[in-house]
C-alpha cells in the first residue's frame, strides 16, 4: 500500500470513527428495538449460548443470530453496558464507509472515494442507526461486502468498458471469482434472514440483464416511436424468459446459493432443532412473509412512502439530489466510461426502493441498505462538478445551499419549540439548525466564486460537524429524560431490599429489561397486581399515575409510591409502586390513598 493509499484510509476511518464512536456509550439506551437486542445478547452471552436468542427470558423470533454473535464478543471486550451493545454496530458502520470509499476510489477516482465516505457517515439516518443496537449496521455491511465482492469479480469491465464486447463479461469468469459474493449474502442472511439473499441476488442479475441490452440494442431515433412504446418494449425485450434463463444461468446459482447455505443455513437449522420450530416459524411467517403481505404494527403507508423518508434521512446530501439524478442520466445518454459503474449503483438503490415500496409494511430502516448506493452516486456528481472551470451547474449548486440554509433555520426554530415543550433543560438544542444555516453560508459564498473544491469541502465539513453533534451529544441530552434508567436507580436507593421482583401494568418499557437486569413480568388485570403484591413483600409494580385510581383500593397499605417521572415524550408520570427498604421510613414517601 502507497503512503497515499494509507493516509487516505486513516483519513476515512477517522471521519466515519469520529460520527460513530463519539460518546457512543455515554447515553441510556433507546426504546424500542436497542433495548430488545441488547438483551437478548446479554441473556445469551450469561447462558453461553449460541444458538437461542430470547428477550425477558422467553423466545425471541424477530432477528437472525449475527448481530447476537457481535454482541457477545464486544461484551467480553467491553463489558455488559451501552457501549459494549452498540460497539459492533458502530464498527459495521465504520467498515461499511470503508468498502464504500474502496469501491469509489477503485471504479471512479480518488475524490469520488472520499466523498461517499463522508457522505455515507453523516448521512443522519444512516449515522444514527450505525450508532444503535441493531441488527442493520450488520445488514448493510454484509450487503455492501457482497456487492464490493461483486464488482472486483469483474473489475476490469467497470474500469475499461469500451473494451467489453459481451454482458459475459459482467459475470464472475469463474465461479471461484464470484465466491466471496456468495459468502458475503451468507452473513447477510444470518444479519436479516432471506432478504439478504434475495435482492441483492435481483440486484446483480438485473444490472446484468440491463448491461447486456446496452450492449446490443442500438438505440433509435426518439421520432421513431412514442416514449411509452419504447419503454414497453424495452422492458418486454429485458426480461424476455430466455435472456432471463441466461442470465441466471450465467451466475451459477445453485452453486452460488450451496455456498450462501453453507456459511448460514446451520445456524438456522440447529436453532429450529433447538426450538422444535418454534423459531423459524414465528422468524419466516410473522417476520418476513406476513410482514410483506401486510401492515404489522400499524407500520404502513402508500406506495411512495420511502421518497420523503430517504429525503428526511439522506439529509444534508438529499439536497443534490435533482443534480444527481440529472447527472445520471446524462451519463447513461452519453455512454461515458463511469455509466456502467454508475448503473450498477443505481440498479441497487432500485431494486431496494422498488421492493420494499411494495411491501405491504413500511418502516423507515428497511431502505437503509440502499444508502451506499445514493452516497456513491451523489459523491460521483459533486466530484465531477468540483472540477467543471466554466459556469456549469453553479446556479443548481447555489439553490442547493440556499435549501440547507433555509433547513437550518427551520430547524433551529421546531428543535427550539420541541425542546421548551418536552425538553425544557436542554434549550441548546435549537442551536443545532445553526450548522447548516452557517454551512449553507459559507458553501453558498464559496460557489459564488467558483471556488469548488472549497464549497463540496464545506458542505463535508457541515455534515461532519452536523451528524458528529446529532448523534454524538443531542442524544446524550435526550436521553437523560428517558424513564428506564431513572426507576432502576430508584429501585436500589429505595426499593426493597435484593430479590426484587419488578412488574408493570398498563404499560412496558423494553429498556427495563436491561437496567432492572432481570425479568420483568407483563400484569394485564388490577386483581394481579393486588395479588402481586401480596405474595412477594419485595414485589414492585410500574404503572401509568393516569392509571392508578383503578388499583388504590385493592393494594396493601404498606405500599406507596418510590418515585415518579414524567414518561418520556408523553403526557402522564410513570410511578414506581412497592414497600421502601428498610430502615426508611414510609412517610417521606407519597402515598396511594
Amino acid at each position: 500500500m502507497s503512503w497515499r493509499a494509507a493516509r487516505d484510509v486513516l483519513l476515512m476511518t477517522s471521519v466515519a470513527s469520529l460520527v460513530f464512536f463519539t460518546n457512543l456509550g455515554a447515553y441510556t439506551l433507546f426504546d424500542e428495538d436497542e433495548p430488545k437486542n441488547a438483551v437478548c445478547g446479554r441473556e445469551m452471552f450469561l447462558r453461553n449460548d449460541w444458538v437461542v436468542p430470547t428477550f425477558n427470558q422467553d423466545l425471541r423470533t424477530d432477528k437472525p443470530i449475527l448481530i447476537y454473535w457481535i454482541m457477545q464478543a464486544s461484551y467480553r471486550l467491553w463489558g455488559i453496558n451501552e457501549l459494549g451493545a452498540r460497539f459492533g454496530s458502530a464498527l459495521c458502520a465504520v467498515g461499511t464507509c470503508l468498502l464504500v470509499g474502496f469501491m469509489g476510489q477503485r471504479f471512479f477516482d480518488r475524490r469520488t472515494g472520499l466523498l461517499a465516505t463522508v457522505i455515507l457517515a453523516t448521512s443522519l439516518m444512516y449515522s444514527a442507526v450505525g450508532r444503535s443496537v441493531t441488527p442493520d449496521s450488520c445488514l448493510i455491511f454484509s450487503i455492501t461486502l457482497a456487492f464490493t465482492a461483486y464488482l472486483l469479480s469483474i473489475g476490469n469491465s467497470l474500469k475499461d468498458p469500451r473494451s467489453v464486447t459481451t454482458w459475459r463479461a459482467y459475470v464472475p469468469a469463474t465461479f471461484r471469482s464470484g465466491l466471496p459474493f456468495y459468502l458475503a449474502m451468507g452473513l447477510a442472511v444470518l444479519a436479516k434472514g432471506p432478504v439478504g439473499v434475495v435482492l441483492p441476488s435481483i440486484t446483480v442479475g438485473l444490472f446484468v440483464l440491463l448491461m447486456r441490452d446496452r450492449l446490443e440494442v442500438q438505440p433509435t431515433s426518439s421520432s421513431e416511436q412514442s416514449w411509452w412504446r419504447r419503454v414497453t418494449w424495452s422492458v418486454v425485450r429485458i426480461f424476455s424468459p430466455w435472456r432471463v434463463w441466461e442470465a441466471a444461468s450465467a451466475l451459477r446459482p445453485v452453486r452460488g446459493l450451496a455456498a450462501t447455505a453453507a456459511v448460514a443455513l446451520p445456524w438456522y437449522l440447529v436453532v429450529g432443532y433447538a426450538t422444535k420450530g418454534a423459531w423459524l416459524t414465528g422468524f419466516l411467517g410473522g417476520h418476513n412473509v406476513n410482514r410483506f403481505l401486510a401492515p404489522m404494527e400499524n407500520h404502513s403507508g402508500p406506495i411512495v412512502y420511502y421518497i420523503p423518508v430517504v429525503c428526511a434521512g439522506f439529509f444534508p446530501w438529499s439536497i443534490f439530489a435533482w443534480q444527481t439524478g440529472r447527472y445520471c442520466k446524462q451519463s447513461f445518454g452519453e455512454s461515458r466510461d463511469d455509466s456502467p459503474a454508475l448503473l450498477f449503483f443505481v440498479t441497487w438503490f432500485g431494486v431496494w426502493l422498488g421492493f420494499f415500496s411494495l411491501a405491504s409494511t413500511k418502516l423507515p430502516n428497511y431502505v437503509l441498505p440502499m444508502y451506499p448506493a445514493i452516497a456513491m452516486l451523489t459523491a460521483r456528481y459533486l466530484a465531477v462538478w468540483s472540477r467543471y472551470v466554466d459556469s456549469r451547474e453553479l446556479t443548481s449548486f447555489r439553490n442547493s445551499c440556499r435549501l440547507l440554509a433555509a433547513v437550518g433555520v427551520l430547524m433551529a426554530i421546531g428543535l427550539s419549540i420541541t425542546a421548551a415543550i418536552l425538553l425544557p433543560d436542554d434549550l441548546w438544542l435549537g442551536a443545532i439548525g445553526a450548522i447548516p444555516l452557517v454551512g449553507g453560508a459559507v458553501a453558498y459564498g464559496c460557489g459564488c466564486r467558483r471556488e469548488r473544491s472549497r464549497a463540496v469541502f464545506a458542505m463535508a465539513a457541515t455534515a461532519i460537524v452536523l451528524a458528529t453533534t446529532v448523534t454524538g451529544f443531542a442524544s446524550v441530552s435526550v436521553a437523560r429524560n428517558q424513564n428506564a434508567a431513572f426507576f432502576a436507580d430508584a429501585l436500589d436507593r429505595v426499593g426493597p431490599e435484593e430479590g426484587t421482583r419488578l412488574a408493570t401494568w398498563q404499560m412496558f418499557l423494553p429498556s427495563l429489561v436491561f437496567y432492572a437486569d432481570d425479568r420483568v413480568e407483563k400484569l394485564r388485570e388490577p386483581v394481579d397486581v393486588a395479588g402481586f403484591f401480596a405474595e412477594d413483600p419485595a414485589a414492585c409494580v410500574i404503572t401509568r399515575s393516569d392509571r392508578l385510581p383503578a388499583l388504590t383500593e385493592s393494594l396493601p397499605a404498606d405500599v406507596v409510591i418510590l418515585a415518579r417521572q414524567r414518561r418520556f415524550l408523553r403526557r402522564h408520570d410513570l410511578v414506581l409502586l412497592g414497600r421502601p427498604k428498610s430502615g426508611i421510613v414510609q412517610a417521606n414517601f407519597e402515598p396511594l390513598r
